[in-house]
């Protein structure tokens, strides 16, 4: 049996309020092993695969790990359309390789 990691971004910034620009946005991403077998190792989590953070623990079938991610958002006045991603690289062999990034979350920055 082999792991499987999906990846949902559960807190992100409102679209209602604009970020200022040059901020680090703290962005939440619960990944689940929805496989049958366990991880033999940690996972990173990227938006994209270079900002990101890695679980703190190898995940076994079943377990869910959150977490937080502080996405550089520098550019001012535009609207960042963003998802996550686990296991970017495909370091760790998976049942299903297709399901590893999440919806699509936006928000904007003030001018």
């Amino acid at each position: 049996a082999m792991p499987d990691f999906v990846a949902e971004i559960v807190t992100w910034p409102s679209g209602l309020v604009p970020v200022p620009a040059g901020t680090q946005v703290r962005i939440d991403v619960t990944v689940t092993n929805v496989g049958a077998g366990d991880a033999a190792n940690r996972v990173w989590v990227g938006i994209p695969s270079t900002v990101g953070a890695r679980t703190e623990r190898a995940l076994a079938a079943g377990e869910a790990e959150t977490v937080t991610i502080d996405f550089p958002a520098v550019s001012s006045n535009v609207t960042y359309t963003i998802s996550a991603t686990v296991d970017p690289e495909n370091v760790t062999p998976e049942d299903n390789e297709s399901n590893n990034t999440s919806q699509e979350i936006s928000f904007t920055t003030s001018p």
